[in-house]
């Protein structure tokens, strides 16, 4: 099972920002999506067991405001659901979503799944401190919606045992990483995802559907944990921008 992991979908931030897609570039992998007849899921039917191994998750991080302009309106165009990892502190805030953002959304069958409260590293938080960030979360989440969350997305991706832990404890059996990979079923405690970054293309999409380019993926991410771990924060956040600055659409 292939989880295809977005970010923002905007005109207004893509091209400088590495995660950020346009609106037209998101309709086009939709459109590969529903003319390969792809079983789009959500949460429950992986977690239940009714997703096959062919079966794709729609994935979108942070909770801003386009996932219910936008986001949620080209979805619907093809009948899909997506599965939305919310910080809930960031609920109402410029640029996020509102509770009723949220509240329609869950409506419309999408999945809202937890990304946390503060959109803290959780991986650093002492275990008192994640049990409070995650209950809050669970708990805002299930008032606007009616439903807790099943899965956690730690912000950032890091992820430790203790975080595993606290997640299981918290009601969510599963955690979204972000190594990138796919998943076979039935799911072993996580979730691995294929991130979309501005310059992955239509063909790209279909490649992955196919399982192809997933090694050289793979190396990649390989290759960028390292660099991350070697370099200072501010020197990998440069160098990263320097790549979306010159960097062209790829089908890799």
């Amino acid at each position: 099972m292939i989880v295809l992991n977005y970010h923002r979908v905007s005109e207004r931030d893509a091209g400088a920002d590495f995660y950020t897609v346009t609106p037209a570039a998101f309709a086009a992998h939709l459109g590969v999506l529903a003319e390969r007849g792809s079983g789009v899921v959500a949460s429950d039917e992986v977690l239940d067991g009714r997703a096959g191994d062919r079966s794709v998750m729609l994935h979108f991080d942070d909770g801003t405001a386009d996932h219910h302009h936008t986001v949620a309106r080209l979805l619907a165009e093809h009948g899909f659901r997506g599965v939305f990892f919310i910080s809930t502190a960031k609920i109402g805030n410029k640029g996020y979503l509102s509770e009723s953002d949220v509240r329609s959304m869950a409506a419309a069958g999408h999945a809202i799944e937890c990304h946390g409260h503060s959109h803290r590293r959780m991986d650093r938080m002492t275990g008192e401190e994640l049990a409070g960030e995650l209950r809050r979360s669970v708990e805002e989440i299930h008032r606007l919606t009616g439903r807790c969350p099943r899965i956690l997305a730690p912000p950032g991706g890091f992820v430790s045992k203790s975080v595993v832990e606290s997640a299981a404890r918290a009601g969510m059996p599963v955690v979204r990483t972000m190594r990138w990979n796919v998943n076979p079923l039935p799911l072993r405690g996580w979730l691995d995802c294929l991130v979309v970054h501005h310059g992955i293309t239509p063909a790209t999409i279909e490649r992955w559907l196919d399982g192809k380019g997933l090694w050289a993926l793979k190396t990649r991410y390989r290759i960028k944990q390292a660099i991350r771990s070697a370099l200072p924060l501010d020197m990998y956040l440069a160098l990263r921008r320097r790549i979306v600055r010159t960097s062209k659409p790829t089908d890799l």
